[in-house]
Formats: structure tokens, sequence, C-alpha cells
């Protein structure tokens, strides 16, 4: 079962059978002889730890998994992003309850909202339209300095959570293992580019490190594998089929060379 946000769900894959997980599950079949090998993905789009650890906890464990695959990265850097009063370790500086958003009077004119989204005066709504509270400041942070955010919100509560997760797998008698996440830093419109997400991202996934080898759980040097090459992701942070079969390859042997799952 793998854990995590968008990355995880392949979110830029539209073809299940093409998707990270199903090739995962292929790959450890077909190449490594795992017939009774079944891959799921619960993987979100926006998720971060905080979300995968309350769906470990109320969804996943049901299904009752051998093998809980981690992959979190750049949806706890922005879960960071938030005026540093409001952080804490509910993550309500970045989420609130379910709100529908105001509808501003320019939207009830299909021909105003058309021209307004084209001049970018208003933008989609979106689930984060109705779930992210006024103290989050956005993956680009344009009215503070991101750096001294970061500072400000240091990772503890990924951390946290990170151990949680191994607490709750261990006492159910699961496996666990955590990856470091990827990106490519060649897009230069997408905000994993920018030089504060980068900062974020290797920080986070020193805490990956640093949590993994203090429980003794295995853990996959994904980021320092996975090709940045702008031909195997669709922005810099979602592969695109070439990408996610990468992708899987790299998962299966490191899980088949690790012996993870039982044969």
């Amino acid at each position: 079962m793998a854990l995590g946000g968008s990355s995880t769900y392949t979110i830029e894959v539209d073809d299940n059978e093409k998707m990270f997980t199903a090739q995962l599950e292929k790959i450890l079949k077909d190449k490594y002889g795992y017939e009774n090998v079944e891959v799921m993905n619960a993987g979100v789009g926006g998720y971060n730890s905080w979300e995968s650890l309350i769906k470990l906890q109320f969804r996943v464990l049901d299904i009752d998994p051998d093998l809980l695959i981690i992959y979190h990265g750049t949806n706890d850097v922005n879960a960071r992003l938030v005026i540093p009063d409001v952080y804490s370790g509910d993550n309500s500086g970045r989420r609130k309850q379910w709100e529908p958003p105001p509808i501003p009077l320019i939207e009830y004119s299909t021909l105003l909202r058309i021209i307004s989204r084209k001049l970018r005066l208003t933008h989609q709504v979106g689930v984060w339209s109705f779930v992210d509270t006024e103290n989050y400041l956005g993956p680009k942070v344009e009215n503070r300095d991101p750096m001294e955010l970061l500072k400000e919100n240091p990772p503890e509560y990924f951390r946290r959570n990170l151990n949680n997760m191994i607490a709750i797998a261990k006492a159910n008698n699961v496996k666990i293992m955590f990856a470091t996440w990827a990106h490519s830093p060649y897009f230069d419109g997408d905000y994993a580019s920018l030089p504060f997400q980068q900062i974020g991202i290797r920080e986070n996934n020193d805490v990956v490190r640093e949590v993994a080898i203090k429980n003794n759980i295995p853990i996959f040097e994904f980021a320092d594998q996975m090709p940045r090459d702008k031909k195997y992701w669709t922005d810099g942070r979602h592969v695109n089929e070439e990408g996610a079969l990468i992708k899987a390859e790299l998962f299966a042997n490191y899980i088949h060379e690790k012996g993870l799952i039982p044969n």
C-alpha cells in the first residue's frame, strides 16, 4: 500500500494501468516472480503527512496490508508556509473545516467569468478553496520571506507524523518503508524550481532519513536515483507515463533486494 500525495497517486497519468503502483505490481510479478502481490494506491492529490496518518489509522489498516510505502515531500513543505503564530501540530494553520468560498459578483455572469479567467482576475474554484485557511501563504509565498518561514516553522510535525506512522504500523504488525521525495528543478513555471522550495524539500528528505535510521526502517533513496530530465516529468513534481515506469522499476528493485514482501 502506497501512501502520499499526488506524486504517489500519479495524478498526471490518465491510464490506470500506467500509474506508478500498477506498474510496480506488474514488475514485481513479471520480473521478480511475486505471483500473489497486489499493490494498492492510497495517494490523494494534495495530501500531506497529517492526512496520510489519519488515513492509515482509519482506512488503510482495515485492508490489512503487508507493507506500507510512505512517500511525502513538497506538500509537507507547503504546510510550513503559514503565519508562524498558527503553525501547530494539528495542521490548522494550513487546513480548515470544509467551508464554501465566497462567490464574487462577476462570477454570476458566464461571459464575465470567461473574461476574468482569461485576464487571470479570478481563478477556477478547487478543493483548496474550501479547505485552505487565510493563514496559508501558498507554495510561492509572494508577500513574505519564504526562507524566514522555513526557519520559523521547522519540520517538527512532519517528523512526528512519520514517527507516529511507524508506531501504528509496528503496533499492527505491518512492515513499513520510507522513500526520499524526488522532483525535477528544470520547469521554470513550477514552484518546485524555486530555491526555497528545493531547500524545504531537502530538509524534509533529511527528516525522512533521520526518522528511518533512528527506527531501523528501510529507506529507499529514490531522490538520488530518479532521473531529473524533463522528458520523464509533466512538471517539477509529477512524472509522466515514462517516468512512472522508471519509478516503478526503481521501487521494485529496492523492494526485491531488501526482501520486503513474501514471495
